[in-house]
């Protein structure tokens, strides 16, 4: 999924996630990630953020809208050991989002964690899940006439329900 965030500024940035988790009994979308990256920094500064996903052959997308916060920190345990071991190196390895000066520099440090970790790596401190809970989706399906459908639910946060509407294209 595409994920956008901003800064305080107000800077976008978006990049693309894998989804972790979803539903109702999860209360949104799951995703993990080094809180010091740059998703992580803008996530710190401004919780508000949107999620996309596109299907090109069946000309779809959802577009998500939400409120960001972490996920509690046994989550991010279990999450994190159910990993593969290089995915475990590579979130121990990598300081995400900083200038490093060569690959070579960071194929070292996973090098080193691998040899020294014996098959289980600790979860790094920075590491863990966010949990976008939404208050707006909108279905967007595109037809070949350009009249496009933009089905969107928005969610009264006083009330808690749902409102229904569509969106020209």
């Amino acid at each position: 999924m595409c994920l956008a965030t901003s800064n305080k500024d107000g800077q976008p940035s978006a990049r693309f996630v894998l989804l972790k988790g979803f539903g109702k009994d999860v209360g949104g979308f799951t995703f993990f990630t080094n809180y010091n990256s740059r998703k992580g920094s803008d996530l710190e500064e401004n919780a508000k953020a949107a999620l996309t996903f596109y299907w090109d052959k069946l000309n779809r997308q959802i577009r998500i809208e939400g409120t960001v916060s972490k996920v509690p920190d046994e989550e991010n345990d279990v999450y994190f050991q159910r990993r593969p071991l290089a995915s475990q190196i590579g979130a121990a390895a990598s300081a995400q989002s900083t200038v490093i000066a060569s690959r070579d520099v960071l194929i070292e440090k996973a090098e080193e964690i691998s040899k020294n970790c014996n098959g289980k790596v600790e979860k790094p401190k920075h590491w863990g899940g966010y949990l976008l809970v939404p208050h707006f989706f909108e279905f967007w399906q595109g037809q070949s006439d350009r009249l496009h459908d933009r089905i969107c639910f928005k969610r009264d946060n006083e009330a808690g329900s749902w409102t229904l509407f569509r969106l020209a294209p």
